[in-house]
């Protein structure tokens, strides 16, 4: 197959459904063609429309699955039911509506059910979710709501006693939870938004954006804005923060921003006024504090001020040239002003002083990968990979939450395997 023609491919893939294949990515799209069809190529897909069958495989094939139950938990405590509760009884309803947008094979939706549950100790709780992802075969693992080891590993302690049953290896949702979800196929593309034509207290996005381009990404996050009942919580990922993309991040409340939300099971008295749109505005600053530091920085690049966020970073390494965080944060804004090359030299920098810089190494293989090189993209997963194999074992990992590195190794073992 032509890199030209798999090029027009990916493209009419992106139109569909908006996932950004780059240039490194196409032999894993020639693989996907070939796994649809074995005598399929992508020259014979632009000669002709392609048929809805073929297009719906082809998306089922390059999505991207890496979830499990209770993933990055601390942002989904960042929901306070009992306000939502409020929220939604101020709208004229005695249910919260939650909308898990990309909910792969189901983990996360039932997952905020299960908080639910735990918050309101009822397993009925006056909480409905509405589960959508485009990837066809994923929704129907979902509908089925059978999993293996994988996906349950991380259920805290009697949370799975209480929420499945287990049969030949496999973990059940159960009659109760699976009637508080519902599952169904969005295309977040092009599709209503909202997808029930009702708006929403809570609206989950994690980690999706992040394969959109710039484009697509605003046009969504606004629809998704739009989506939101006066009250109501739209949860972004981490990862979309410290995507490539620029986030508006004083439009919506972010996973990593904490808002104050009840945990499981932690009871919050209701507010008596009614409430107004949570949607945290971040305030500009005026100046550059007069001495910086990289957590300075890394805040400027949460709220998507990249060009502080970088003048920060430097100003800090002229203080301090062996400050990794400084090198890394710096490399990271760099890669979401879409200048990989820029990139590359402070996130080697950020691994040459901390070789055990985990997400350094990541990182500055994605760099790497958006620059179309092949090769030392390949060797700086391997390496990223290697890093966290040493972590693991010397409990040396840069991040405390456990689900993080499973998500950087499980990014880095796609992408060795194209």
């Amino acid at each position: 197959m032509s890199t030209v023609a798999l090029s027009r491919v990916a493209r009419l893939l992106q139109d569909a459904c908006g996932i950004e294949l780059g240039s490194s990515q196409l032999p894993s799209l020639q693989a996907a063609i070939g796994r649809v069809d074995r005598e399929l190529t992508a020259e014979a897909l632009l000669d002709r429309p392609v048929p809805p069958e073929t297009m719906r495989a082809l998306i089922d094939e390059i999505t991207i699955r890496e979830t499990f139950f209770f993933r990055h938990r601390s942002e989904l405590e960042a929901i306070d039911w009992y306000a939502m509760l409020d929220a939604a009884r101020a709208g004229g309803s005695d249910v919260v509506r939650v909308w898990v947008a990309g909910c792969a094979s189901g983990e996360e939706a039932y997952t905020v059910a299960i908080l639910a549950c735990e918050a309101f100790a009822s397993p009925g709780p006056p909480v409905r979710v509405l589960g959508t992802d485009v990837a066809p075969s994923a929704l129907e693992q979902a509908i089925a709501g059978r999993y293996r080891e994988r996906s349950v590993r991380t259920l805290p302690e009697g949370i799975r006693e209480r929420y499945f049953s287990s049969a030949g290896g496999v973990s059940c949702a159960g009659e109760q939870l699976r009637g508080l979800v519902e599952l169904r196929h969005h295309n977040l593309v092009r599709d209503p938004i909202p997808p029930a034509g009702l708006p929403f207290e809570v609206i989950l996005c994690r980690n999706v954006l992040i394969y959109f381009d710039h484009p697509t990404v605003e046009r969504v996050l606004a629809a998704l804005e739009g989506a939101l009942a006066p009250g109501g919580l739209l949860l972004l990922g981490a990862a979309d923060r410290l995507s490539r993309h620029s986030l508006p991040t004083s439009r919506a409340q972010l996973g990593s921003a904490g808002a104050g939300g009840a945990g499981a099971g932690q009871r919050r008295p209701r507010a008596s006024r009614v409430p107004v749109p949570k949607r945290i505005a971040f305030a500009r600053p005026t100046e550059v504090p007069p001495r910086p530091t990289h957590g300075d920085a890394m805040k400027a690049a949460d709220r998507g001020e990249l060009d502080l966020a970088v003048r920060i970073a430097r100003e800090v390494l002229a203080e301090d040239p062996l400050d990794s965080q400084a090198h890394f944060i710096r490399g990271v804004a760099e890669l979401a002003r879409n200048d990989a090359r820029a990139a590359l030299e402070p996130l080697r920098r950020a691994l040459y002083i901390d070789p055990n810089f985990a997400l350094a190494a990541f990182k500055l293989a994605c760099a790497h990968d958006a620059l179309g090189e092949a090769a030392p993209a390949r060797r700086v997963y391997e390496r990223t990979l290697r890093t966290l194999d040493h972590n693991a074992a010397g409990r040396t990992a840069r991040s405390s939450d456990h689900s993080d590195l499973l998500e950087i190794a499980g990014a880095c073992h796609r992408r060795l395997s194209i």
